[in-house]
């Protein structure tokens, strides 16, 4: 299925979710999230989601409730995470950038509906 604002199909791959908090996790770590918005990443021609998400016992947790508030409260935050998801895969010989065909998006609440973006699958 192609998505209509990405105008490509997505990777079949699981979502990834990029935590904001102040503590730094470990991979496979399980934390309890909000959900604040989500990105979308053209990689290899491919729609790439990563859901922006902070943890709930994060200090700052209760002052963000979506994508603007990321903004006001930790400015230029939301552009250093483009920033890294554009060039992380970056290194020679690969050389190559990815895309962002969408501003960070705004979604209603952090339920599992709404976690479910334009019906792309959660898993491969």
């Amino acid at each position: 299925m192609t998505h209509p604002e990405t105008k490509a199909k997505g990777d079949n791959d699981p979502i990834d979710v990029c935590e904001i908090g102040e503590e730094v996790g470990y991979p496979g770590q399980v934390k309890q999230v909000k959900i604040l918005g989500t990105m979308a990443l053209l990689d290899e021609g491919e729609t790439d989601w990563k859901l922006i998400a902070i943890d709930i016992n994060d200090p700052l947790a209760p002052k963000l409730n979506d994508i603007e508030d990321v903004e006001r409260h930790l400015p230029g935050l939301l552009r250093a995470t483009n920033e890294f998801w554009r060039i992380y895969k970056v290194f020679p010989p690969l050389m190559r950038l990815m895309r962002f065909p969408m501003a960070s998006k705004r979604i209603p609440s952090p339920s599992v509906e709404n976690v479910r973006i334009r019906n792309m699958p959660l898993t491969s």
